[in-house]
């Protein structure tokens, strides 16, 4: 009987770490479930120094497949930040107890770090620096502290309005 994480290769585990990395889980998070080997194995397996005998020679070619295919998930993902606005805007409260809204500026720079960690990745597993170029340009249209959220709508509202007339 034998304790601890499986070591031998199989097919079976191969094709579901496979189909997992090139789905967008990391390495990492796959081995975390008990029936995985550990991560450092399925390092090795990747390694085309790694013995043949033990690994196929076709698996260190189907880990890289899939890497390229999570990479081209992780250039879609960066869309998908770059386009999701719903947290940049924030209400505050005034010393006076109104409220206002206001530009959330630790919330974009959050999504920058993970464009351009998702960026650095790409870059890693496509071996090239992708073609794709991601510029950050904030318009500041932030209501003045005086200024309600009532009344900030009710403004942005009639601008809105007389740019449709």
């Amino acid at each position: 009987m034998s304790i601890g994480r499986p070591s031998k290769y199989t097919d079976q585990l191969a094709t579901e770490i496979l189909e997992r990395i090139a789905a967008g889980e990391s390495v990492t998070r796959i081995c975390r479930d008990e029936h995985m080997p550990d991560r450092a194995t399925v390092f090795r397996w990747a390694d085309p120094s790694y013995p043949a005998e033990e690994v196929p020679a076709s698996f260190c070619d189907a880990y890289k497949r899939a890497r390229r295919v999570q990479a081209h998930g992780w250039l879609d993902e960066s869309i998908d930040i770059v386009d999701d606005s719903r947290n940049d805007w924030v209400e505050k409260e005034t010393r006076t107890g109104g409220s206002y809204i206001a530009f959330d500026h630790e919330h974009v720079q959050r999504s920058k770090l993970r464009i351009e960690h998702r960026k650095y990745l790409v870059e890693r597993c496509l071996g090239q620096q992708p073609e794709v170029t991601i510029s950050h340009h904030v318009k500041f249209v932030d209501a003045p502290p005086e200024e309600t959220r009532e009344q900030w709508e009710a403004r942005r509202l009639k601008e809105l309005q007389e740019q449709g007339s």
